[in-house]
């Protein structure tokens, strides 16, 4: 199992140290270990889960709802329960994909007036 530093986890994802800082004070990575001098130290699970922060949170999952998926994560039994946190989210971003769809169109039409209009 491998050991990183803030600096390399924020390197290797691309999320700011004090995103990282955020989500670990807001109890989304519960595993995180605490070297003796207060210093963070990230292993493979937990930039996994890093990863998959900032999946849900691109995707639009609020940080109350990620707190519920991660206290749930933390308790045997709640498979069934995470996996319906996850399909309501799901449900909400194919929602959002149809919606952003069907705005392009709307855009793109937008686009071929002015292109016709320019003689294009």
């Amino acid at each position: 199992m491998s050991d990183y530093s803030i600096q390399q986890v924020a390197q290797q994802t691309g999320v700011a140290i004090s995103a990282l800082r955020y989500y670990d004070d807001e109890g989304l990575l519960p595993e995180l270990q605490r070297l003796p001098n207060g210093h963070r130290r990230f292993s493979d699970d937990d930039v996994a889960m890093v990863e998959f922060i900032v999946c849900l949170r691109e995707t639009g999952m609020p940080i109350r709802d990620l707190k519920h998926y991660v206290a749930l994560a933390q308790q045997t039994g709640t498979g069934e329960e995470r996996c319906q946190l996850l399909e309501a989210h799901r449900d909400e971003v194919l929602a959002k994909m149809t919606s952003l769809e069907s705005q392009l169109g709307k855009i793109n039409s937008k686009i071929d007036l002015y292109y016709k209009a320019l003689g294009k």
